[in-house]
């Protein structure tokens, strides 16, 4: 018997090459007000096999994050968290949606048995790419079914985080180092604003979308100015958006 939870409970599995993806993603899931569990949580002196597939079996909902670098993998612990995974779906009722295929990159979903002749790749899965936001608001929606929306907390945190990666590109360009490869970060970083304008659109007060606006123009204008003024411009930028995170309890990371 499951237990009762203000929050839903999310067992996310993974292979180590992938800890940044989902290092971002639960980070993202927990702002949302999902109670996340991976194995980043284990204690010293857990029996983490016991303790794995406890959680496994007790959470509200199980992500499995797939991946070109899971596909190359010949073994994986991983692989007997799926199984332990099918195994509880396989004694819930056919219309549950409990496990949650995540596809990091382009790959085959694995070719799991859930039971009654239906194989994982007949569940729906969620592709975290081109667009990253777009799956984690599916992924949220699912786990979170009476919200309607992601969080602004979500895109704003990552909002600063871009802002102070682009302070700091913007400073080793100013000092000439290495130029083409902080030029192509500031790219990057260019088309993350982006990505939060187009896919929070409509859920963004004219302020809000004016300092990603402002972001926006300024990591853009960067790279092929390399001025004093546009790092000012990065630099208030930032500031603007760091003190819209402060006042939600948020804090740009250095």
């Amino acid at each position: 018997m499951r237990e009762q939870r203000a929050s839903p409970r999310v067992f996310v599995s993974y292979v180590r090459e992938n800890l940044q993806d989902v290092t971002r993603l639960v980070a993202e899931i927990g702002a949302a007000g999902v109670d996340v569990w991976w194995d980043q949580k284990l204690r010293p002196g857990d029996r983490w096999p016991l303790v794995i597939r406890d959680n496994i079996s007790r959470g509200d909902f199980y992500v499995a994050c797939f991946s070109r670098e899971y596909a190359e993998r010949g073994r994986s612990y991983m692989n007997e968290e799926i199984v332990s995974a099918c195994e509880t779906l396989r004694l819930m009722p056919p219309s549950a949606r409990w496990f949650i295929p995540v596809r990091l990159s382009e790959c085959e979903i694995p070719d799991f048995s859930i039971g009654a002749g239906q194989r994982l790749a007949h569940v729906q899965r969620v592709d975290m790419f081109p667009k990253w936001y777009r799956g984690l608001r599916a992924i949220i929606r699912a786990v979170l079914p009476t919200d309607d929306t992601v969080p602004s907390r979500v895109w704003l945190r990552d909002a600063c985080e871009i802002g102070s990666l682009a302070r700091r590109c913007a400073t080793h360009l100013l000092r000439g180092e290495d130029p083409d490869w902080h030029a192509a970060r500031l790219g990057d970083l260019y088309l993350e604003v982006c990505a939060i304008r187009t896919e929070f659109s409509a859920e963004l007060t004219p302020e809000q979308d004016g300092q990603l606006e402002e972001l926006q123009n300024s990591i853009y204008r960067f790279p092929h100015c390399r001025t004093e003024e546009d790092r000012i411009r990065i630099e208030k930028a930032r500031t603007a958006l760091r003190d819209a995170g402060q006042r939600l309890g948020l804090y740009a990371r250095e």
